[in-house]
C-alpha cells in the first residue's frame, strides 16, 4: 500500500491551487470545424487492484476531475465522469465504446484512462480478469472495440518479481490492437522503487 507520505504527495499533486481552464479533447489532429466543443460522453476511469493502490488513484483521479467540473470557469471537454473496476466494463462502459462519440467526425474518440496492477504470477487483480480475457479472446478482434476510443493507462507493479507489469504492459498493447487510439505513452510504476515516482508526473500530465 502507498505509504501516509507517498499518499498525501498524490493528493497534492491531483489537487492544483488553480483550477484550470481547459483540458485536451480527445480528438485526432484533424478535427473538423463541427466537432463538439464539449464531449457528448463521459471520462471513463477504469481499475483493476488487488491492494487498494490503483483503485485510489483512479478513485483521486475522478473525484479530482469532478471537483475541477464545479467550478463554473472550468473549460474542460468532458462534463462527467465514469470510474469503475474493470470488470465492470460491460455494464458501464461498452455500449457507449461500441458508438461513434460524436457522429459524423471519427477523430473524436472517447476518452478512456485505466490503472491496473498486476499480482500473482503475472495475473489480472481479481476485479480485472473479466475485464482481460474478454479484451485477449480472438473472438473480440473482429469487433474492434475500441476503435471510438483514445486511451492512457498506468500500470503498476513490482520489479522484486520475475515479471514487472505484465497487466499494465498487456492492456496497453491489446487496446491498440483492439482499435484504440493511444492518447499517451504508457507508464509503468515500480513499487519497488517508489510508485509516486511515476504516479505523480502521469497523474499531471493525463
Amino acid at each position: 500500500a502507498l505509504s501516509n507520505e507517498a499518499e498525501e504527495k498524490l493528493k497534492i499533486s491531483t489537487k492544483e491551487e488553480n483550477i484550470p481552464q481547459s483540458t485536451t479533447p480527445a480528438k485526432g489532429a484533424n478535427s473538423a470545424s463541427s466537432s463538439p466543443d464539449k464531449s457528448p460522453t463521459p471520462l471513463f476511469i477504469l481499475y483493476g487492484s488487488a491492494t487498494g493502490n490503483a483503485e485510489h488513484i483512479a478513485k483521486d483521479l475522478a473525484n479530482t476531475y469532478n471537483s475541477y467540473l464545479k467550478n463554473p470557469s472550468f473549460l474542460g471537454y468532458f462534463t462527467s465522469v465514469v470510474c469503475c473496476e474493470l470488470n465492470q466494463y460491460k455494464k458501464k462502459c461498452l455500449d457507449q465504446w461500441s458508438k461513434p462519440a460524436f457522429e459524423g467526425d471519427e477523430s473524436v474518440k472517447h476518452g478512456v484512462v485505466i490503472v491496473c496492477s498486476t499480482t500473482g504470477n503475472a495475473d489480472a487483480p481479481e476485479n480485472a480478469d473479466r475485464f482481460v480475457r474478454w479484451m485477449k479472446r480472438k473472438s473480440t478482434e473482429p469487433q474492434m472495440p475500441f476503435k471510438h476510443c483514445a486511451y492512457a493507462v498506468l500500470g503498476l507493479g513490482d520489479t522484486n518479481y520475475d515479471v514487472f507489469c505484465a497487466m499494465g504492459n498487456a492492456i496497453d498493447r491489446r487496446l491498440g490492437e483492439l482499435g484504440g487510439t493511444r492518447a499517451m505513452k504508457a507508464a509503468m510504476a515500480d513499487e519497488a522503487t517508489g510508485l509516486e515516482e511515476t504516479v505523480e508526473p502521469w497523474v499531471g500530465s493525463v
